[in-house]
């Protein structure tokens, strides 16, 4: 009953934060992909860096 209370009273707190983190997790994989098709054609790492932090 307890954590029933604290998701009720909170409930737009947890919400937030689980948003959070799938727009994190899908932020990473993203990134990760483009940075696997860019390194394919271009071996340049800083260039690499910047498209991933652009995409996520």
């Amino acid at each position: 009953m307890k954590a029933a209370g604290f998701f009720r009273k909170y409930q737009d707190a947890v919400l937030f934060n689980r948003n959070l983190i799938i727009s994190g997790a899908g932020g990473l994989f993203a990134s990760a992909y483009v940075s696997q098709q860019y390194a394919q054609y271009d071996n340049n790492a800083f260039e690499n860096s910047a498209v991933a932090l652009a995409i996520e």
